[in-house]
């Protein structure tokens, strides 16, 4: 509680006595005798490599590998927080219509799922020398590394990770 109370008197304490340094800070560099520091030198670019399309794309279509041009571009610093990275590959589906020069990102673009929904699957569980494999029934679609949910039985839903086609391997 003291440490608390030590804090907040603390803050108030700066706030008050901040225009206090902020002038005595402003009159030092009027006389000159301010310390000068060097100027951070910007970081080298960062090159960014992102799909462009090559023609238009609809619904449905699979990529082939002369729909898309990877194409590089230089972002000065470093690339922006929440960037989408997505690099398409050959075999990817398309998920909405693309016109010719757009970007290829999610969602327009997705992995082919190798588990979908309603399709049987095998549920494979391994713990050291221990392994398991049953039969179950996938709530939804996923690619290779994607999350997804199965049914085993009538009521039992268990979560894991695609790794193959038709296969999950149980968390």
């Amino acid at each position: 509680m003291i440490f608390f109370f030590a804090t907040v008197l603390s803050g108030i304490a700066a706030t008050l006595l901040a225009p206090a340094f902020a002038s005595a800070y402003s009159s030092a560099h009027a006389q000159g005798t301010a310390t000068t520091y060097a100027r951070a030198i910007s970081a080298p670019p960062v090159t960014w490599s992102r799909a462009v399309a090559t023609r238009a794309l609809v619904r449905g279509d699979t990529l082939r590998a002369d729909d898309f041009v990877v194409t590089d571009t230089a972002i000065q610093g470093r690339l922006p927080f929440g960037l989408d990275t997505t690099t398409p590959r050959a075999g990817w589906l398309v998920q909405r219509a693309v016109s010719a020069g757009e970007w290829l990102r999610a969602p327009a673009v997705i992995p082919r799922p190798v588990v979908t929904a309603g399709r049987p699957v095998f549920a494979l569980w391994s713990d050291g020398t221990v392994s398991l494999a049953v039969s179950a029934v996938a709530l939804g679609n996923a690619p290779v590394g994607g999350a997804v949910s199965v049914r085993v039985g009538r009521n039992r839903r268990l979560s894991g990770i695609a790794i193959a086609p038709d296969s999950v391997r149980l968390r």
